[in-house]
């Protein structure tokens, strides 16, 4: 029941957004954009987490239930609650993987081209 009511929600959040910025970049109002620039930013973190950690908490009691509020709440415009949730938490978890996550990344990534690089070019690199 409740887990296609959440799929259809995902379905209508793309749709709507996706109206949504239309709408947004037809009146070049830049606060309309900001608005749903941040719209976008907390539907993906959703997204994201319904594709990848779902599987781990879906058997929670009423989770399909919660889940579709969720949805529904970040969906309707008129709520304007994703601007709240890109304050309060997705801005958060992406400052704190600027600082920590993404340096770590970089140097891991180039240790790893090096390491490619002088696998496939070893005459290059001596």
């Amino acid at each position: 029941g409740f887990f296609l009511v959440s799929r259809l929600l995902t379905i209508i959040g793309f749709g709507s957004g996706a109206y949504r910025s239309f709408k947004a970049l037809k009146q070049d109002d830049i606060e309309a954009q900001r608005t749903i620039l941040m719209f976008w930013s907390v539907f993906a973190f959703v997204s994201i987490f319904e594709e990848y950690a779902e599987i781990f908490v879906s058997w929670f009691p009423f989770f399909y239930e919660a889940k579709s509020l969720a949805l529904l709440l970040i969906i309707a415009p008129a709520l304007n609650i994703a601007p709240l949730l890109f304050d309060v938490g997705v801005l958060r978890i992406v400052e704190h993987a600027e600082m920590r996550v993404v340096p770590r990344l970089l140097t891991n990534a180039s240790r790893l081209a090096r390491s490619l690089h002088a696998s496939s070019f070893p005459s290059m690199v001596e």
